[in-house]
């Protein structure tokens, strides 16, 4: 296949749609590699694990600048490409967040829950959050195979505030007597789970 790079962009054949919808294939540009390995390795020098007496404004007034011209550059041919790279700006908000808060020390799930409530009720803070790239955000929710699905989604049920194995149990079989509409195969997985 034939590619080249140029200004930070790959140029090759890629699937593109139409106006109509249709797709057919165009030659056209996205982000680098290279400028992706660049970018990782820019955010890993900014040691934002490391400076844990700034706050999150702090961080955003650092690099705020420097994200939003990455996403402007970047951004403007297969925006999708710049994703991944902008994660990494998360994850490295996660380990800010895990080695600033006393709570959050040793407990990378609930650090990273934190930041995504903070993400989701601050969208402007960084850049990247506003286009909707927001750290894992606090919800909690089994999946297909446990069969509690229409407990969660439901919107006449209440989720359970903090999650706790026995306190979880526990709600699915009150939930389970409580019978909120849900067929009897849910009920059997509850039964299961509380056992």
């Amino acid at each position: 296949m034939t590619s080249f790079n140029f200004l930070g962009f790959t140029f090759r054949a890629r699937r593109s749609k139409n106006k109509s919808g249709k797709h057919f294939i165009n030659f056209s540009p996205a982000m680098s590699n290279s400028a992706r390995n660049a970018i990782r390795q820019e955010v890993r020098s900014w040691n934002m694990p490391k400076r844990s007496d700034k706050s999150s404004e702090d961080l955003s007034g650092m690099f705020r600048a420097k994200i939003q011209g990455w996403m402007n550059y970047y951004g403007r041919f297969y925006r999708s490409q710049i994703y991944m790279t902008l994660r990494h700006i998360n994850s490295k908000l996660v380990w800010w967040a895990w080695r600033k808060f006393k709570k959050l020390f040793r407990h990378r799930r609930s650090a990273e829950h934190w930041l995504g409530r903070v993400a989701k009720d601050f969208p402007s803070l960084f850049p990247h959050w506003q286009i909707g790239l927001l750290p894992t955000v606090g919800l909690w929710e089994r999946s297909e195979s446990r069969g509690s699905c229409c407990f969660l989604r439901g919107a006449e049920v209440e989720i359970p505030s903090a999650y706790s194995p026995g306190g979880l149990g526990r709600w699915f079989q009150k939930m389970a007597l409580v019978g909120q509409g849900c067929d009897d195969t849910v009920r059997s997985g509850v039964s299961e789970i509380g056992s």
